[in-house]
């Protein structure tokens, strides 16, 4: 699976170009054993927020209480 965002994935493709300069030999070695690697693959990776999380569902706010549920009136 992260082989395949990082070399493959179309959804990244518009930013592959940074991890081909740091890794010109495809290899995830290179990318991971390298401090060039590292770096490039970091830039990559904040470039296409890749392997980010989704955020977390904000709670819906509960509907407005109606006269006759008012428990004053």
């Amino acid at each position: 699976m992260r082989t395949h965002i990082i070399f493959e994935c179309p959804q990244h493709d518009e930013a592959r170009h940074i991890i081909y300069m740091a890794a010109p030999d495809r290899h995830i070695g290179t990318l991971l054993g390298t401090k060039k690697g590292i770096d490039g693959l970091a830039v990559f990776l904040r470039q296409m927020k890749a392997f980010r999380k989704p955020p977390a569902p904000t709670p819906a706010s509960p509907p407005p209480l109606l006269a006759e549920d008012d428990p004053a009136s």
